[in-house]
């Protein structure tokens, strides 16, 4: 089976889904993506990241902690721009 590789341009993102865990994870350009015999796309094709301006702010719904490693669901968080960020599965 050959490898699936999909190219992602600045401030782009998408979703894999590793089918061996359920886990999925977000991975951010610019980069050629190759993906595992055990991993697929989760969604539609590239998104484009969120860019706030200085004047901008954005409520994000279930968001996810990096440092504790799981989603606060029910949870919100205000990020203010300026700001370029792309957005976990869930949020």
């Amino acid at each position: 089976m050959a490898k699936q590789s999909i190219k992602l341009g600045d401030n782009q993102y998408i979703w894999i889904r590793d089918n061996n865990t359920g886990v999925t994870r977000t991975a951010e350009g610019p980069q050629m993506l190759v993906l595992e015999p055990h991993e697929e796309f989760d969604g539609t094709s590239p998104m484009s990241n969120v860019i706030l301006t200085q004047s901008q702010y954005v409520t994000i719904f279930n968001p996810f902690d990096e440092a504790e490693g799981k989603y606060h669901m029910g949870g919100f968080k205000i990020i203010e721009g300026p700001a370029n960020f792309s957005l976990r599965r869930f949020e």
